[in-house]
């Protein structure tokens, strides 16, 4: 079975050679690694020509810079592989991890990954398991991604059939993974974790496509969160399922905004958290689960930490959301 490795680079000139020897060392041979340089600057776009001339089985595409959403399509569109397995330009594989995937691999499974060492700048090491559990269908591997913000697509092999039908906006710089995911879970009919590391994470490179964030990028935590809330509308059945999951991710998303964020985020999210929470077909959030939501800027509030200027948007917020609970029917 034909693989494509999928590698979004952007001045990764010190670990480009790295992860392209450890795609060209993999077990399983039917492979081609495909990369897209997004604009690089450091040299990286002359370091993957001289990769082309020296292995049959790369393809290198170049592009002005526009984001790792924009280069992952342009690879997408361009593989012949039945899979798409997605790796960061400085990170890097074991040999046998896309032979452990491929494995495991039966006719309805479209996604399947395996867990991975995080290696830090001193060289410690930390296994990481992306979500708990081995095997999910669409929905539950949907649920899984939201509550465990599963954000993370590095190490993990989709169909390439799937990865044909992402709609994400390139312009997304942040929480552009877990989407993807999202998207991917409400079209897949099986996923499978394995329990082998086939990912090797390094924390400590900096400037790359996937952990370089910014204060205008916070923007693209809104962006996902609305982007997610229309696709569970799409699919009102599947609601009362994802509910769980659903809180679960606003909670972590509405800390990370009212407590970083700037007053074009505070106030953006004070319009749209009330459609979030009821928005949603066949779905109820009562005041008590609104509460729920909330929670943990109550308890930052509570400690001193939650910005002083944003007490009077959080009470309004409180009073719009139980004014429509109060409203609302189940």
């Amino acid at each position: 079975m034909l693989v494509s490795i999928i590698i979004p680079v952007y001045n990764a000139a010190p670990y480009i050679q790295r992860c392209l020897d450890s795609c060209l060392v993999q077990t399983h041979r039917e492979l081609e690694v495909i990369c897209v340089d997004d604009g690089s600057t450091d040299g990286c776009g002359a370091i993957l020509d001289e990769h082309v001339k020296a292995h049959k089985n790369i393809k290198v595409f170049h592009q002005v810079n526009s984001g790792v959403v924009v280069a992952r399509r342009k690879a997408i569109g361009a593989a012949k592989g039945e899979f798409c397995y997605f790796l960061d330009a400085d990170d890097w594989l074991p040999k046998t991890a896309i032979a452990d995937l491929v494995a495991v691999v039966y006719n309805e499974t479209d996604i399947v990954f395996g867990d991975q060492v995080v290696v830090h700048a001193d060289g410690r090491e930390m296994r990481r398991t992306l979500l708990p559990g081995k095997e999910w269908n669409g929905i539950e591997y949907m649920n899984e991604s939201l509550r465990h913000i599963n954000g993370c697509i590095g190490g993990k092999m989709f169909r390439t059939s799937l990865c044909r039908k992402f709609e994400i906006d390139g312009s997304m710089r942040l929480n552009e993974d877990l989407l993807m995911n999202i998207q991917a879970g409400a079209m897949t009919r099986r996923a499978k974790r394995i329990a082998s590391v086939n990912y090797y994470y390094n924390w400590a490179a900096e400037g790359s496509l996937s952990k370089s964030q910014s204060e205008e990028s916070l923007i693209s935590v809104i962006d996902a969160n609305r982007a997610i809330a229309e696709l569970l509308r799409s699919r009102g059945k599947y609601s009362g399922v994802l509910k769980d999951g659903y809180i679960a991710y606003l909670q972590k998303n509405i800390v990370k905004v009212l407590t970083v964020g700037s007053n074009q985020h505070i106030d953006f999210l004070v319009k749209e958290a009330r459609k979030s929470f009821f928005e949603v077909p066949g779905t109820y959030f009562g005041y008590s689960e609104s509460v729920g939501v909330l929670c943990p800027a109550v308890i930052l509030f509570t400690l001193g930490m939650f910005p002083a200027r944003l007490w009077w948007r959080f009470a309004i917020m409180m009073a719009n959301l139980k004014g429509k609970c109060t409203k609302s029917k189940v």
